[in-house]
């Protein structure tokens, strides 16, 4: 007789939308893993009666209450095989797969995807699991390198990154340098003192004399002197841009402006503190996003609300109807200026599947009444009455290596690009084992398996079906070998 083994369905769905239907999609999945079981049973498969079901939970997160309830199911061996409908209902992070394969093995565990033909209890399931797996290590490979790059590239942006200021600054809560009076006075002084005198110790007995200290009070060091006079103390860094102390990803850590120039042209964009600052802040699934992008996202959207005229009347209920049609009229012409969008909007946070705005109504309302009757502007933050906007979008990666906005919709799974990469790494495997076949020696395979140098987000995106929809196998390949680069 088979041994038994033990199996639990685990459902998810990204919306609430639909789960109030009889048969809904979290439905569907189950009766389709069932089947699946059944058609396993002689294999020693029995279904568990627990159900793990996580309705209107992202798959880009682990705080799921289902799948937490599951993974402790697992810790505790009370599951062999996890079933699910794809892979992306289990997770669309390739890191956390890495950390949930991880319990797995622990465990003694496997799952199986009923529609991809993924079963890690199978050899080639392994296979593929170690591909996937590997993209993960290479993802750990280059953080450093891309967090080392980041240091330098902010640096010269005249942003301070971490450590003690220079002597005469201070950092501004975006991390870039201001003048500190009384001490960034003393280095003018220290510099054209040096000018005249032209020998740090006798300029350091000169300061000491004029009495010109550190910050806590003491003489200046030589060394403190020579490091002074070879720093130039020069910053290009600008702020200012429209969403500046407002943006936030996904994981509520704000995202500062950051610019760079290329081909003749200058590109603005929004990055995360995670990536600028790594050391004190966790990165979440969103880095970087293009300024212009978002920017105009959230100056439609406020259109949109302006002209929303069911939704602003229920906040007017205090004018009397001829002032309400005044003051609804205002907004229908109006076109929101910087200042404008800067006090109505209060915060705008990015998330895998939405966007969030948050408006303080109140200001929108006193303002065009302002507008209508001349009458006297009185609003405080006391005043405040917060709204959010929740605007289902999808936020994927493009090729390069910043997120992007994308109208909602299913994911594009492209299995020529899937393909490509999963023979990129096989191809490499059985070089390294110098088990290459002949075949996989021509000059396409060659091109082909330079894929393997891609960036992990790059490949992350591409095994999530959330891709540039104009990326193809050519465009891959020619982007791999500049990576090589």
């Amino acid at each position: 007789m088979k041994k038994q083994i033990r199996c639990a369905i685990y459902t998810r769905k990204s919306t609430e939308e639909g789960l109030e239907q009889d048969f809904n999609s979290l439905d569907a999945q189950r009766e389709a893993c069932e089947a699946y079981i059944k058609s396993q049973m002689h294999e020693g498969w029995i279904l568990s009666e627990k159900q793990y079901n996580d309705g209107g939970y992202s798959g880009g997160t682990m705080e799921r209450p289902a799948f937490k309830e599951l993974l402790k199911d697992i810790e505790n061996d009370e599951v062999d095989i996890v079933v699910v409908y794809k892979v992306d209902r289990l997770t669309r992070s390739l890191m956390d797969f890495s950390k949930i394969i991880d319990v797995f093995d622990k465990h003694n565990a496997s799952f199986v995807s009923i529609t991809q033909h993924f079963n890690t209890t199978t050899s080639m399931g392994r296979l593929t699991l170690n591909i996937l797996l590997s993209f993960a290590q290479f993802e750990r490979e280059v953080t450093g390198e891309r967090i080392r790059d980041k240091f330098e590239a902010s640096r010269k942006k005249g942003l301070w990154l971490s450590g003690t200021c220079p002597y005469g600054y201070i950092k501004d809560d975006h991390h870039m340098l201001h003048p500190d009076p009384p001490y960034s006075d003393n280095v003018q002084i220290i510099f054209e003192s040096y000018l005249k005198i032209k020998n740090v110790l006798k300029l350091k007995k000169y300061l000491a004399e004029q009495k010109i200290l550190t910050r806590t009070g003491k003489e200046l060091a030589k060394g403190s002197l020579y490091h002074i006079l070879s720093n130039k103390y020069a910053t290009n860094a600008k702020n200012g841009s429209l969403l500046t102390g407002l943006l936030y990803d996904d994981i509520g850590n704000k995202m500062s402006l950051s610019a760079s120039n290329a081909n003749n042209k200058h590109y603005r964009y929004y990055v995360s503190m995670a990536i600028k600052n790594p050391v004190d802040y966790e990165r979440g699934e969103i880095t970087k996003i293009s300024a212009g992008e978002i920017e105009k996202f959230v100056q439609d959207d406020l259109v949109k609300l302006l002209q929303n005229t069911h939704r602003i009347q229920s906040y007017l209920e205090n004018y009397p109807v001829e002032q309400q049609k005044i003051i609804l009229e205002q907004m229908q012409k109006f076109e929101p200026d910087k200042v404008f969008l800067r006090t109505a909007v209060k915060r705008v946070d990015l998330k895998l599947d939405c966007i969030s705005i948050s408006y303080d109504i109140n200001y929108v309302i006193k303002y065009f009444a302002t507008l209508a009757f001349n009458a006297e502007f009185k609003h405080s933050e006391e005043n405040e009455l917060i709204i959010i906007n929740n605007i289902q979008v999808r936020i994927s990666l493009t090729p390069q290596r910043q997120n992007k906005i994308i109208i909602p919709g299913k994911a594009n799974y492209d299995m020529k690009l899937i393909q490509a990469i999963v023979k990129s790494f096989w191809y490499n495997k059985l070089e390294a084992e110098k088990k290459l076949p002949i075949e996989a020696r021509n000059g396409n395979n060659k091109r082909l398996r330079k894929l393997r140098f891609l960036p992990p987000e790059i490949i992350e995106s591409i095994m999530n079906g959330t891709q540039d929809p104009e990326l193809n196998v050519k465009k891959l390949i020619e982007m791999a070998e500049k990576c090589i680069k």
